[in-house]
């Protein structure tokens, strides 16, 4: 159990998103309440600010889009975020949230895989990452993906690809890594509604909040996506808290650059 009951805001500013009945059904979930205090905001003007003050831990969105992830890397000063669909263990990552035709390229898909390898360390906690690209086209495959995959490769990055939609999904292969790139929201959210029946979440990463939102079909949220997207961005909160404590002392290196067979090894010696 928590130290303490942690605030999260939740954003109901427009019903056709989120509803009054799967909101109250949220809310009602006794083993929420037993960890958080949830506060309802009808303005995500106010929510935010509170969120950057520090006046909530957490923030649920009724959606994310494009004008609130703008606003949120300006107020990161900005820090660009990187763009989750995710449910349980089964994640997919956004090299772009706009189409790629002139934005991608080899120096901006490697920085993304980077991104992706970070967020899984620190956010989800998983030690040794793999992760997949999919393909686009013969010539971007060729020109920008598979060069960035040898790139984030050569910097020890578990990273392979560029793997053709549709056989990556139907054989199950995709199961075997621990995140996807796709390079775009419309190559990906129809396979990821599919397999995650409507239930699945968006994140934001790479921001100093953690901002959360339920995945939406033409109808909204459902009740799933709400509960999975708050229960989600209460993990992040204390695998952020616990990513922290792992990191915030490491052990001084006990190793030297080898002079000569005569040199010791004085552990007694600050590091510069």
């Amino acid at each position: 159990m928590s130290e303490k009951l942690i605030k999260i805001g939740i954003i109901q500013e427009d019903t056709r998103n989120i509803n009054e009945e799967i909101l109250s059904k949220t809310l009602e979930d006794i083993r929420l309440l037993e960890t958080c205090t949830p506060v309802v905001y009808d303005s995500s003007n106010q929510a935010m600010l509170d969120l950057q003050s520090g006046a909530i831990d957490v923030l649920i969105f009724s959606s994310i889009t494009e004008k609130v992830t703008a606003e949120l890397e300006a107020a990161a000063k900005g820090q660009k975020a990187l763009h989750w669909l995710l449910k349980d263990s089964f994640r997919i990552a956004l090299a772009t949230d706009k189409k790629v035709a002139g934005i991608l390229t080899i120096e901006t898909l490697t920085e993304k895989i980077k991104a992706v390898q970070s967020s899984l360390i620190h956010d989800f906690m998983v030690t040794l990452p793999r992760i997949a690209v999919l393909s686009l086209n013969p010539e971007t495959d060729e020109t920008i993906i598979v060069p960035a995959i040898k790139a984030a490769s050569e910097a020890g990055i578990f990273c392979f690809g560029a793997y053709t939609a549709d056989t990556f999904f139907t054989g199950g292969e995709y199961r075997t890594f621990d995140a996807i790139i796709a390079l775009n929201l419309e190559q990906i959210h129809s396979v990821f509604q599919a397999i995650t029946l409507d239930e699945g979440v968006r994140y934001l990463a790479g921001l100093p909040w953690i901002a959360t939102a339920p995945d939406q079909d033409q109808n909204g949220a459902t009740e799933e996506a709400l509960h999975n997207a708050t229960y989600l961005a209460i993990d992040l909160y204390f695998n952020r808290k616990l990513d922290k404590k792992i990191f915030a002392n490491p052990l001084r290196k006990l190793y030297f650059e080898r002079g000569s067979d005569n040199e010791k090894l004085d552990l007694t010696k600050e590091e510069a």
